[in-house]
């Protein structure tokens, strides 16, 4: 039976060699694995008050649909709204833009002028400019260290002039280019609504040009952030709410030098529960509005996951997620949520922040929220 097997074996058809004798090529079919699933900072602790981002707050944002924040092109002061995308990132303009659907952040500001310049400290010197730059652009080329902006544009002469420069690196934000680059200025992009993306609407607004925080595309290697530079620029909610005595307030946020006392980087007016960062240097703190503050240090020029946990002798201040304990209790006065409204910021940076009204953080959430956070802006500590 055995020899009987072996022969029919023998017998059955081989495949076809291609020419030149070699054996066919075979082909396995790729596996079906699927991209991981998102995961934002409402899957971890759900039922924020009020959540302000520049990424998805949580997996049931990623339609394509969710308005994260609405942008004002210094050119010609149009105004879109940006959605989040299915992958959770800052995505194109909403389907109700009247300048086109999904277009990128760099398309919808569109180009101010070119020019061939060095970089020495804060400034640049100009030359062949295609036109006159604005205060308010953003910069890119060959060397430049980005996030890279206009503070101030000199008088332009036959093309050439000067730009002062601002960054997130003190003395030499924008880096230093000896020989002469080309350098692309896009249109500043300004915000006049950033969206509460819980549903709550508690939407963070400002109608004065003038005081609208700045979007700077490329902040984080390519991800963005809102700019705060002066203490007229600032967000506030239009609508109050009351909170509780407990709750948790959240931000990812970068300092770039000392400021004045209370740089404002969320908080409660009315209420005066604040997470802000003081006036001594590299140090932030929760401050209870009915009594207490808790404080702890963060070095500058870094961007940092700061939590603070309200909840009278058991509260909490976490910074990267090394947490400092205390005691702060909430003020229950009704108020808005506002950023940047007390106090005197040196560039401060903003990517993401919220509220979470009645909930009191464990050990737990603070660490997996920090965590969460470090994974996708690259914040100084995994947590």
């Amino acid at each position: 039976m055995i020899r009987l097997i072996c022969i029919l074996l023998w017998l059955l058809p081989l495949p076809a060699f291609a020419a030149g004798g070699m054996m066919p090529d075979i082909v396995f079919a790729a596996p079906n694995v699927s991209a991981p699933a998102y995961t934002g900072p409402g899957d971890i602790v759900a039922s924020a008050t009020a959540w302000y981002g520049l990424r998805a707050y949580s997996s049931s944002q990623v339609a394509g649909t969710t308005k994260a924040v609405n942008l004002r092109r210094a050119s010609d002061n149009t105004t879109c709204d940006f959605d989040i995308n299915t992958s959770g990132n800052l995505g194109g303009t909403d389907a109700g833009c009247g300048t086109g659907t999904g277009l990128s952040l760099a398309t919808f500001a569109t180009q101010d002028a070119t020019a061939t310049c060095t970089i020495a400290t804060n400034s640049a010197s100009c030359v062949s400019a295609s036109s006159t730059p604005h205060a308010g652009s953003t910069i890119t080329g060959a060397g430049v260290t980005n996030p890279c902006y206009a503070i101030s544009v000199g008088t332009f002469t036959g093309g050439s002039g000067t730009v002062t420069l601002g960054g997130n690196v003190a003395g030499s934000p924008c880096g230093t280019i000896g020989a002469g680059v080309t350098l692309t200025f896009t249109y500043g992009l300004f915000v006049p609504e950033w969206y509460d993306q819980t549903g709550n609407g508690h939407h963070l607004i400002q109608a004065t040009a003038g005081n609208q925080f700045e979007l700077l595309p490329n902040c984080l290697a390519s991800l963005p952030c809102l700019s705060q530079t002066t203490t007229t620029q600032t967000e506030v909610t239009s609508a109050t709410f009351t909170p509780t005595a407990v709750g948790t307030l959240y931000n990812v946020t970068f300092n770039l030098a000392n400021g004045a006392a209370n740089a404002g980087m969320l908080l409660e007016n009315g209420s005066n529960n604040r997470l802000r960062i003081t006036g001594a240097a590299a140090t932030w703190s929760i401050l209870g509005g009915a009594s207490g503050s808790i404080v702890a240090n963060a070095s500058n020029a870094a961007f940092h996951v700061a939590i603070g946990v309200l909840n009278g002798a058991s509260s909490v201040l976490s910074i990267d997620g090394t947490s400092t304990t205390g005691t702060a209790t909430g003020n229950t006065t009704a108020g808005t949520i506002g950023f940047g409204t007390n106090g005197n910021p040196n560039s401060l940076r903003y990517t993401e922040a919220g509220v979470w009204d009645t909930v009191a953080f464990t050990s737990g959430n603070l660490t997996s929220l920090c965590h969460n956070a470090f994974t996708y802006w690259g914040t100084s500590t995994s947590c």
